[in-house]
């Protein structure tokens, strides 16, 4: 489930399924299928795609808001507007129809013939885009919805959610774009500056001598051994490629605890309390805080072969056909065909060195045939499409936290130039924290975010109806 990890479940698909990862699907939401074209722009080509959404009709009334939850790169589920996300608290406020809507090419909303290369070129922004304000339409049509549009998503899917404002303002009239990392890149060193802030000098210390045993390790056949015994690697790791494997699954597994920070068992100040354990040495507490991080992932075993990862990225079945790694191969086509977000590391940081751009590149070029020069123009081209840092849309709430490592590639302030828009980047919040329903617990901080971000959706909706 998590091989390519440090590319593709570091952002949005993690995300998902953190956010799903507690949640029931809720009785009183409907499931539902809509038929769209493959390619919205070549009306020539007649095949579809079915793609899934959810409506939660109990407390809508026609004048008030539609709001979507805009799917993103993982399965969508019933749970996304029947749950504990604050979508329903604006619902419950307003007495809202709520429509979530599935990404193309993720869960149940995959074409005929699955995640083959040739299926895959119909997997962008740019097509998903126009899904949504297709069933949009459709929805706003079905149940005589007079109240705006506002939509809502998170990490990639916070992209699309100022996107198709920006793209589509006749329809939708407003966005929530939260940890949205709307400039595409391939030289995403910051990514791991916010990490090493999170952790602090000793316990990146202590990473860096960690690693620094683990390539130790690997110079001699016993030490490989070792290697396989302690993190219980899922096959022997003979090479370089399959030593890069390894390491890269640690650190993402790692990076999984200050991203989200209070979401699973171990904040960031935990993960560190275990690495600077006194009496050990830094390879014992790693291994430690790995078997803990594994355990709770709930690994089998540590993927150490590239060759492995080669086979398993190769599966063209859908997650209905019980493909485990479905999600990932449609999110890495994205990375590498629309965004790269590659996280090299700088000279100074205590991370493995192995995990630079010379090995992301040729992760896309042996996945799937796509080189540093397109892959460049592709990432150039996203920005020149929808705006990098600064898109053309109105009405839009970009909302990121500090501890997140993906904030340094959102939107954190309003310029002149962006009309009834409102940015707010808040001091020890995680990736998407705001997004969920305040609880007791949450930072005064990431409540008063809530706060402001409700205050702004008021104001927009009151001058909807003046």
């Amino acid at each position: 489930m998590f091989l390519f990890l440090l590319l593709t479940t570091s952002l949005g698909f993690r995300f998902q399924n953190i956010r799903f990862g507690r949640e029931t699907d809720k009785s009183d939401v409907i499931e539902h299928v809509s038929t769209q074209p493959i390619d919205h722009f070549d009306l020539t080509n007649k095949k579809t795609i079915n793609i899934r959404y959810f409506i939660n009709d109990t407390i809508y009334s026609k004048e008030a808001p539609l709001l979507v939850d805009l799917g993103g790169e993982g399965p969508q589920k019933a749970a996304a507007v029947g749950g504990r996300f604050v979508i329903n608290k604006y619902a419950e406020k307003y007495n809202s129809l709520m429509l979530a809507i599935e990404h193309r090419f993720y869960g149940k909303s995959v074409p005929e013939g699955g995640l083959s290369q040739e299926n895959l070129g119909y997997l962008s922004a740019a097509q998903a885009l126009e899904d949504y304000i297709m069933i949009i339409n459709q929805i706003k049509k079905e149940y005589q919805v007079t109240g705006p549009v506002i939509v809502f998503g998170g990490s990639y899917s916070g992209n699309l959610a100022a996107w198709i404002r920006q793209k589509y303002p006749n329809v939708v009239y407003a966005a929530v774009a939260s940890s949205a990392p709307v400039y595409a890149t391939s030289t995403f060193y910051e990514f791991l500056d916010v990490i090493y802030n999170d952790m602090g000098e000793k316990c990146g210390n202590a990473w860096k001598e960690a690693t620094e045993s683990i390539e130790e390790l690997f110079k001699t056949d016993s030490g490989k051994a070792q290697l396989k015994s302690d993190f219980n690697a899922c096959t022997d790791i003979n090479g370089e490629d399959d030593l890069t494997i390894l390491i890269q699954q640690i650190q993402a597994t790692m990076i999984n605890y200050p991203q989200y920070n209070g979401s699973y068992s171990l904040t960031i100040e935990g993960v560190c309390s275990i690495l600077t354990t006194e009496g050990k040495t830094a390879y014992e507490n790693m291994v430690e805080l790995m078997n803990h991080a594994f355990n709770e992932f709930g690994f089998k075993c540590a993927p150490s072969s590239y060759a492995d990862m080669l086979t398993d990225m190769a599966n063209t079945k859908t997650d209905e056909e019980g493909n485990r790694l479905a999600s990932t191969r449609s999110w890495a086509w994205q990375i590498c065909s629309e965004y790269s977000y590659f996280q090299p590391v700088n000279e100074s940081l205590p991370f493995s060195k192995r995990l630079n751009n010379e090995f992301y590149y040729l992760l896309c070029k042996d996945i799937f045939n796509v080189d540093k020069q397109r892959l460049d123009r592709r990432v150039h081209h996203t920005n020149l499409m929808y705006g990098g840092y600064q898109p053309k849309a109105t009405n839009v709430a970009y909302t990121s936290g500090s501890t997140d490592p993906w904030s340094p590639l959102a939107k954190h302030e309003t310029l002149p130039s962006d009309i009834n828009c409102y940015a707010s980047h808040i001091k020890g919040t995680a990736h998407c924290a705001d997004l969920y329903a305040e609880k007791d617990t949450d930072p005064e901080q990431l409540k008063q975010q809530r706060i402001e971000t409700a205050q702004f959706i008021d104001e927009l909706i009151s001058r909807y109806h003046n």
